[in-house]
């Protein structure tokens, strides 16, 4: 089965947050979390046009995706 938590050691960067699945940036203090690898459905037959058609995703690797919005600097 494959690792569903982050890499540990955590990379040189990044330092555990305050909450379980909180992780933060030390350069910029922005906020992260684990994505798991995994597959899921991306778009909806229900949805608009442009949306279709749903098809699976998948990830072979876990990653981190910021919390919020970010900028190319950060």
């Amino acid at each position: 089965m494959p690792a569903t938590g982050p890499p540990l050691p955590l990379p040189q960067d990044l330092d555990w947050g305050e909450l379980p699945g909180d992780y933060l940036n030390r350069r910029d203090r922005t906020h992260l979390r684990w994505v798991p690898a995994g597959s899921f459905q991306l778009a909806s037959e229900a949805g608009l046009a442009k949306e279709r058609p749903a098809h699976r995703v998948s990830f072979e690797r876990g990653f981190f995706l910021a919390e919020l919005e970010t900028t190319w600097v950060q």
